[in-house]
């Protein structure tokens, strides 16, 4: 079988004219869904890890790649955070990355959003995780990319390092994945299974760092198997840690996401109101709110905690948070 460096580079003078031609049974194609990731697969040689690469899906991509993936924190590149392979559009240039998955912030934020959070972010983890030795940029990488995705990608790099095609070295190639993978693990460490559970000014990247320490317990935890028990030791321990406070233009109180979730998954995600079951989101994951019974802030100055928290049906939660009063009691009445 041909190195990695062999793959790459033939991939790159196939793709050139092949992407010109019509979709399908291409010989680049084979190279990058099958031939790169099996060498890959070789080099990490642990079968925790998921490898697999696109060139598109029924057309061209603008930029092909080929990802390695813990599975426990995600299978595919739209969520979560692994190491990738991005060929940049010129296809002069390959870049090695640890990125963060993109279409989870458009989903969570908007595309007008996703951008600027994305790369608070990457630029937060960056600053985790590498010293002063290290042998890869921090950051934003240049794809040249004209789309979303595409630039999601670059938004999104933590740690990277550019290689040019034609100087393509194969032990270079295995060094610096080896190495990049220890970053991976080490990210993992502190971030666990979502980059959505932490929350960054994305104007300062200031993180508050005693809510940091308890992300970090949070994580260890849950990028694996979340029985009963982990749980309840979970909510239990969001009571030594207190409210997140970031200043802007105004001070405001910041929602740890993840003991929201943690509220719903304990509930099952049944309303304690009306006692209804939650639907099924396109992501495949039930769908309920957590409703802060006291609100936060304001002269309530309500906590974000186990104890003021319940999970809600939409409908219900709208009905708490704004109906009026006669509306809120009429509520409650019909649920009693």
């Amino acid at each position: 079988m041909e190195s990695l460096a062999e793959t790459f580079k033939r991939f790159v003078e196939l793709f050139v004219n092949e992407r010109t031609q019509t979709f399908g049974g291409n010989l680049s194609i084979a190279l990058i869904h099958q031939q790169a990731p099996e060498i890959i697969s070789e080099i990490v040689n642990d079968d925790s890890y998921k490898v697999y690469g696109s060139v598109g899906t029924g057309a061209w991509a603008e930029i092909p790649w080929v990802a390695v993936l813990d599975k426990e924190i995600s299978t595919t590149t739209q969520n979560g955070y692994y190491l990738v392979y991005l060929f940049d559009k010129t296809l002069n240039t390959i870049y090695l990355s640890l990125g963060v998955g993109y279409m989870q912030f458009e989903k969570e934020f908007g595309i007008t959003e996703a951008r600027t959070k994305i790369r608070a972010v990457s630029q937060h983890y960056a600053e985790l995780i590498s010293g002063s030795d290290t042998n890869f940029k921090l950051g934003l990488i240049n794809l040249s990319a004209a789309n979303n995705l595409g630039k999601g990608y670059e938004q999104g790099a933590v740690l990277s390092k550019a290689y040019d095609v034609d100087k393509l070295n194969d032990q270079e190639l295995k060094t610096d994945l080896l190495m990049l993978l220890e970053y991976y693990k080490e990210l993992k460490s502190i971030v666990g299974d979502s980059v959505l559970n932490i929350e960054i000014d994305a104007d300062t990247g200031l993180f508050d760092d005693q809510v940091k320490n308890f992300q970090k317990v949070i994580s260890a935890k849950t990028y694996k198997a979340v029985d009963e028990e982990i749980i309840d030791e979970l909510l239990a321990q969001t009571q030594e840690f207190p409210r997140q406070v970031k200043e802007k233009l105004v001070r405001q109180i910041v929602r740890n996401k993840k003991i929201a979730e943690l509220v719903k998954e304990k509930n099952k995600y049944i309303c304690k109101l009306c006692g209804r079951e939650p639907f099924i989101q396109k992501n495949g994951r039930p769908y309920a709110e957590a409703d802060h019974i006291i609100p936060m802030g304001g002269s309530t100055k309500g906590e974000d905690t186990i104890k003021n928290l319940r999970c809600l049906c939409a409908q219900c939660h709208a009905v708490v948070t704004h109906g009026s009063e006669e509306e809120i009691n009429k509520l409650i009445k019909q649920m009693a």
